[in-house]
């Protein structure tokens, strides 16, 4: 995960229209490239869902969204 997160901050130095470029023959960053395939960093970033429980709304209120997340 460590790795992930360091390829989030590495990603905003460099600036490209889309995230599959640093992982492209063309455009190669090997400092991301070299650390993980850009399979596995995609689909965890799809898969990886964070949320802070503590602020969510009560779900006995009647004004509570139930989609709210």
């Amino acid at each position: 995960m460590s790795h992930f997160i360091g390829i989030l901050m590495m990603t905003g130095i460099y600036f490209f229209p889309e995230q599959r470029f640093f992982w492209s023959n063309t455009t190669r960053v090997e400092s991301i490239s070299s650390v993980m395939s850009r399979d596995r960093f995609l689909e965890i970033k799809k898969y990886l869902h964070v949320v802070d429980n503590s602020v969510q709304p009560n779900r006995t209120d009647a004004n509570c969204d139930r989609a709210h997340k």
